[in-house]
């Protein structure tokens, strides 16, 4: 809700007593100023809560009620008056005046600071700001679950909800698609309005008629538009898609749609414009396939190559690196495979997705991880998945499916046993995998990872054999001697600077 000079009045701590304007005082304060003129009104923008102590004129000098005059044309939300330094009562023109233009005045008591005020309004306005983002972030999900479950008709009905209003979708040759609440006077779903239709007033008009008169008055543009009539606001929008022709979103309010309800007019047209584009069918045959791929990969049952050259088609690259990630959160594997599904094609990220008993497995790039995890973090917190938690494996070429696979379970275990919501496995390092779990499998893939490269360069020495000149045999007899240099070095038969060389 807003902040009003009613909900001012109601902060007990504050001491603000009513003097003047009773009736206005469901005025919104957009800010509170401290400002000592007579004639502040250059400096205003509508909306603020001037805080002053006077000046000194004589209770009943005009000049009072010119102050109050002044301050309601600019659109004011009231005045607060502190009493006890300049004047020890209000001016009682003053209040005179207000009390005509029903303009809000507020007794300040000398123990409050002006300072109290202005931190109490801008607290108020901090928390409405919040809220709001909030509650737009909670539509976003909704939006996209409507989407996602009922297409374009559940985006329409979710998206009136929210302006309380009335919302039309037509495509290009301006057929409605959906639409809600639905025009009576048309109950079908698709009704087109002739091209002579032209009905001289706007209220015993279909918002569909009226939309598709704007539109063809514009010659069918692209962009947006906000139409004022008699008593509400037309905001339509065009929905691109692709090279063709768009289609459009009229939504009609009372009132001027908010920032938030713009923003979310634009989501809607997004999602309108990929279910255009991809019609659920096929998005559901994709995600089909997206899981058989990923489920036979992991079983072994596709080889590498194909496995790689098949991804092709869902947005992956031959020289893209693969990164898994493993999902747990309260939500079911179900409800999560579908948000993040439809997440990720959202935003366009390439990803083969399967979901099991007790986990969500993801593939993706390497180059687009970053936004991935991102995304579905945001996603799955707003669709209020409790115990989120993302395990991040590294970045491995095909081949390696299996290793990046092994390596985000191991991160996501570990971040669920220290109550992480992600974790990449390469950022463990030993003692964070060891602590966290203890599986011979956790160890291997461990050891695996951080002596791979000691054994790549062993294998590179034609064959040598591991006796006293191998690294490995070195630094197993080092670690033997509990890294003691000279003991150790005496063991190997080399002089210690030798074992050091070795060592780094």
């Amino acid at each position: 809700m807003a902040l009003t000079v009613r909900g001012l009045v109601s902060i007990s701590r504050l001491g603000l007593i009513v003097e003047a304007g009773v009736s206005g005082l469901d005025r919104e304060i957009k800010w509170a100023h401290s400002i000592e003129l007579e004639d502040p009104t250059p400096w205003l923008a509508g909306g603020e809560l001037i805080l002053t102590t006077g000046w000194r004129r004589e209770t009943g000098d005009p000049s009072w009620a010119k102050y109050i005059e002044r301050l309601d044309d600019a659109g004011a939300a009231g005045l607060g008056f502190g009493v006890g330094l300049s004047h020890s009562e209000i001016p009682r023109s003053l209040i005179t005046a207000a009390d005509e233009r029903h303009f809000p005045v507020l007794r300040i008591p000398l123990p409050v600071p002006f300072i109290a005020v202005i931190k109490a309004v801008t607290d108020k306005l901090a928390e409405e700001r919040i809220a709001e983002e909030r509650e737009t972030v909670d539509h976003q999900s909704r939006i996209i679950r409507a989407a996602s479950e009922r297409g374009v008709p559940g985006i329409v009905t979710h998206l009136a909800r929210l302006v309380k209003g009335e919302v039309v979708v037509v495509d290009r040759d301006l057929v409605r698609v959906a639409a809600d609440p639905v025009d009576p006077a048309n109950t079908d779903s698709a009704h087109t309005v002739p091209a002579h239709s032209d009905p001289a007033g706007a209220d015993a008009v279909s918002l569909t008629t009226r939309i598709t008169r704007e539109i063809r008055r514009r010659d069918r543009w692209r962009g947006s538009a906000s139409i004022s009539e008699p008593d509400n606001q037309l905001t339509i929008q065009s929905i691109a898609t692709g090279d063709g022709p768009p289609g459009y979103i009229g939504v009609a309010t009372t009132a001027a749609l908010k920032p938030l309800q713009h923003l979310l007019l634009s989501q809607a047209c997004a999602l309108i414009a990929l279910e255009w584009q991809q019609p659920r069918a096929v998005r559901d045959r994709d995600n089909g396939i997206r899981a058989s791929l990923l489920e036979l990969g992991l079983m072994g049952s596709l080889a590498s190559g194909d496995l790689q050259r098949h991804s092709q088609y869902f947005g992956f690259f031959p020289e893209d690196q693969i990164v898994a990630f493993s999902i747990v959160s309260s939500l079911l594997p179900s409800e999560a495979l579908a948000l993040v599904q439809g997440t990720l094609a959202i935003r366009g990220v390439p990803h083969l997705s399967l979901a099991s008993a007790d986990e969500v497995m993801i593939l993706t790039t390497g180059a687009r991880w970053h936004q991935a995890c991102e995304e579905l973090l945001s996603r799955l917190k707003v669709a209020q998945a409790g115990g989120v938690t993302i395990g991040i494996g590294g970045a491995q070429p095909w081949p390696e499916l299996h290793r990046t696979v092994h390596q985000a379970r191991h991160a996501r275990r570990a971040g669920r046993a220290s109550n992480r919501d992600r974790v990449e496995f390469e950022s463990l390092g030993p003692f964070g995998v060891l602590l966290a779990t203890h599986t011979s499998e956790t160890l291997t893939e461990l050891s695996d990872s951080v002596l791979r490269a000691l054994d790549d360069y062993e294998g590179q020495q034609n064959g040598h054999p591991r006796g006293a000149g191998s690294l490995v045999e070195t630094i197993r007899v080092f670690l033997e001697h509990n890294g003691h240099w000279e003991s150790a070095a005496s063991s190997l038969g080399i002089h210690r600077h030798s074992l050091r060389y070795r060592i780094r």
